[in-house]
């Protein structure tokens, strides 16, 4: 019982922490900037945690990586088209 309780709490933080490390990476000159993009840390991380339970570590990596240059993909293909 105390296997289970202990795996869900490091889970969890491994999760948090990294979603708080991808927040502080992205801090540029705007303070707030860390605050917007921790939801999408948070999705990335899950991404790269449940892919990792049905893949290899690698392949959950670099299906992270392109979702995340995906994800950047679409704003920055908005702002040149518009501009």
């Amino acid at each position: 019982m105390f296997y289970k309780f202990s795996e869900r709490i490091c889970r969890m933080l491994s999760i948090g922490i990294s979603s708080i490390s991808f927040a502080a990476a992205h801090y540029g000159n705007d303070p707030y900037y860390p605050f917007l993009v921790l939801d999408s840390g948070l999705v990335l991380a899950l991404v790269y945690y449940f892919t990792k339970k049905e893949f290899d570590a690698n392949k959950a990596f670099v299906l992270t990586f392109l979702l995340h240059v995906c994800w950047n993909l679409i704003p920055t293909s908005i702002y040149i088209l518009f501009l």
